[in-house]
């Protein structure tokens, strides 16, 4: 039996209780404001934080982020790279889910891809 937070379910079925549970709060919200535009309340990023630690006084941290939107629960999930999320997350600048993205794509625009770029500078 799943946990109330869905925990023991297959990521495919905890995405799916996500996009409802984050559609259904924005629909409140759009009500409350009078906002027409849901999809705008959708927003989500992914985050990275790298440390590369020289000593006790002497660490640098590097923290970087990839934008995007939740897509509707009623979309068709598109792509079958990556992994958890990358399925349901909507690129708007690039018209493509996360799990759409080649390596080469992601690399350079995920929040991993990009503290490592920074990263790689100390070195």
């Amino acid at each position: 039996m799943p946990a109330d937070d869905g925990s023991k379910l297959p990521v495919e079925m905890r995405n799916q209780l996500l996009l409802e549970e984050a559609w259904e709060a924005a629909e409140e919200k759009a009500a409350v404001s009078g906002q027409k535009d849901i999809s705008s309340l959708l927003g989500c990023h992914y985050v990275c934080c790298m440390v590369l630690y020289l000593g006790p006084d002497r660490f640098y941290s590097i923290q970087e982020t990839m934008e995007g939107r939740l897509i509707a629960p009623d979309e068709q999930k598109r792509g079958t790279g990556g992994f958890g999320y990358d399925p349901v997350v909507f690129l708007p600048s690039l018209g493509k889910t996360v799990a759409e993205l080649t390596d080469a794509e992601k690399n350079s625009l995920s929040h991993r891809g990009k503290a490592a770029s920074k990263l790689k500078l100390f070195f």
